[in-house]
């Protein structure tokens, strides 16, 4: 696994035929993904009630396999109402996951920066949004817009979705940067 996918993919293909080679994005587990996750961290299969909860963590975090696996740890420990709450309030509850997203956060350049700050400011979190959101926030042509998505794209930092695309920030993101429960939900 990598954020530096394209930079990966073009190195390999100096060796290797484009069509040899398989690349899979991942901007998230699906929830039957990350149920398999959580069963198998916390060693057991989750009964109804603990799923219910299981997948609105899954959703608050965008299916964010570490931060899925993180929550299975403390839930098998010591439950995942807690937890829910805690995410549900905007905050993201585990340090070194914390610090890697704003790890990654501090990687990009102050001009990606801003795309994403742009890219976010107004929506609900978690929300979904459609190119011509997009070329709208950013002021710029569709072409300029659909590069900047693919770029935050590979750094795991929006996530993509459906045909046409839609886009989001990620919502793990969201919780490392204190977003997410800053704004109006209403």
């Amino acid at each position: 696994t990598t954020q530096q996918g394209a930079e990966i993919r073009a190195e390999v293909e100096r060796w290797l035929p484009a069509d040899a080679i398989l690349a899979l994005g991942s901007d998230g587990l699906t929830p039957v993904e990350g149920r398999e996750l959580v069963e198998a961290v916390t060693e057991r299969p989750l009964v109804a009630t603990e799923w219910e909860l299981v997948q609105a963590i899954g959703a608050l975090v965008g299916w964010h396999a570490e931060a899925l696996r993180l929550a299975a740890l403390e839930g098998r420990e010591i439950g995942w109402a807690g937890l829910l709450e805690e995410l549900r309030a905007g905050r993201l509850p585990w340090p070194t996951l914390r610090r890697r997203l704003l790890g990654q956060w501090a990687e990009l350049g102050a001009e990606q920066q801003d795309w994403l700050m742009a890219l976010d400011a107004g929506h609900k979190p978690g929300a979904w949004f459609a190119d011509p959101d997009v070329v709208r926030r950013w002021r710029v042509e569709a072409a300029v817009a659909r590069r900047r998505l693919l770029l935050l794209t590979w750094r795991g930092l929006v996530q993509q979705a459906g045909d046409p695309p839609r886009w989001r920030v990620a919502p793990a993101m969201q919780l490392a940067m204190g977003w997410y429960g800053q704004r109006d939900t209403g």
